[in-house]
């Protein structure tokens, strides 16, 4: 269980006011998460606050594209048509994926990295598109 940091704020408040009141962050998937809750026992809040972040980072290496042996890195590796077999969160995200692609009617869509790759020279940055004459 990783030790999480505390008083790092990235919230902008007034935490020293409210009497217990206890603040962790955890980098994990290229952001800041952060815990604040109001607990005497400082122990105790720490615990419950790693116990969080260690359930981020078991989901990070689930759902990464950037860990290798992630199931969305083996899904973005497998030639079409082969089957893989899924972990229930990976599985859960995709089809949480799909809904949300059809309420938004195409707006939000997890398959946009593959032409936004196409769109990036390899230094990372934004290929010009060509003008038409």
């Amino acid at each position: 269980m990783n030790q999480p940091q505390s008083e790092t704020c990235f919230v902008q408040s007034d935490c020293q006011s409210i009497p217990g009141m206890k603040r962790f962050c955890h980098e994990a998937m290229a952001t800041t998460f952060e815990v604040i809750m109001v607990y005497d026992d400082d122990r105790y809040a720490r615990q419950a606050a790693a116990a969080a972040f260690d359930e981020v980072d078991r989901l990070e290496g689930e759902l990464s594209r950037f860990i290798e042996n992630s199931d969305i890195s083996r899904i973005n590796n497998l030639p079409a048509n082969q089957p893989l077999r899924l972990g229930l969160d990976a599985f859960e995200c995709l089809q949480l994926s799909c809904r949300i692609y059809a309420e938004t009617n195409g707006a939000f869509d997890i398959t946009i990295g593959s032409l936004l790759s196409c769109r990036r020279n390899e230094d990372g940055s934004l290929v010009r598109p060509h003008k038409r004459s």
